[in-house]
């Protein structure tokens, strides 16, 4: 499975003439598969699916896409009581019948994706063709204007590297590279909790008001705010992709720690 690294907004806007930018979506990536739909680490997720594989009945093709649901989260795509209403977006094809597209351009494989779509799928309910532009700034703006999580730019005489003999083997390339929505936001700490394990990634997480957690990546933003509530309420400053149904804030990553009278000095 084909995966992107994740690049700035700055550099993206240095892409050139090369590159398709598709919509990103807050899913679950699928690949359907001889009938059924297979989660990224190869499970077969077709019973939770039966709406997406009924409009899919009869396509002799491998997809590569992700299971979404309208103004979602991933997270809500999980819950067993969303899974009849999610879509399937389509963003590559790998294989028609027998024959293998993998080493085809994505600008090939893409045409080979539209006629399959125009042919016995453009009526489908649930199973959606990605939406791609040729404009940077055009596809941004649609992320912006439809508060959606980003873009994925694709090199479009990139083949899909993959392990044909096993799909489920991420493979990452600079072909394909991620551009976040990310949002800022403020809230105040209520509390810290300590890591469990001695891991080298995360050393505990700060606890916002609102219920969400900002993993704190190093013993010194630790020790920061240790110092800092000597002085009065720490306030975490952070970059968060949305909101969720339940008020708390998605992904969240800390930018930086301040005390509360700052943070009204500046809204001042």
């Amino acid at each position: 499975m084909m995966k992107a690294f994740s690049i700035g907004f700055e550099e993206a806007e240095k892409l050139e003439k090369e590159w398709v930018f598709e919509i990103k979506y807050d899913g679950v990536r699928q690949l359907f598969i001889n009938g059924k739909l297979f989660s990224e680490f190869g499970v077969d997720n077709t019973q939770k699916f039966k709406h997406i594989r009924d409009e899919l009945n009869g396509i002799d093709a491998v997809l590569d896409g992700e299971v979404y649901l309208e103004n979602g989260s991933s997270i809500e795509v999980k819950e067993k009581e969303n899974w009849s209403r999610v879509k399937y977006v389509v963003f590559d094809i790998l294989k028609l019948g027998d024959t293998n597209l993998m080493k085809l351009p994505l600008i090939e494989r893409r045409k080979i994706l539209f006629n399959l779509f125009d042919a016995k799928l453009k009526n489908s309910k649930f199973v959606k063709l990605s939406k791609g532009f040729f404009d940077f700034k055009e596809a941004w703006n649609y992320v912006l204007r439809n508060n959606l999580e980003g873009l994925v730019a694709k090199n479009l005489y990139s083949p899909y590297e993959s392990d044909v003999n096993n799909l489920f083997k991420v493979k990452r390339s600079w072909s394909w590279l991620k551009i976040k929505n990310w949002k800022e936001g403020k809230e105040r700490i209520v509390g810290f909790e300590k890591s469990s394990t001695n891991s080298k990634f995360s050393k505990g997480a700060f606890i916002l008001e609102s219920g969400t957690r900002i993993s704190a990546l190093s013993l010194n933003i630790v020790k920061e705010y240790e110092n800092l509530k000597q002085f009065g309420n720490v306030v975490a400053e952070f970059y968060y992709l949305k909101k969720t149904k339940d008020g708390k804030y998605f992904h969240p990553k800390l930018k930086r720690l301040t005390i509360e009278e700052k943070i009204r000095e500046d809204e001042n």
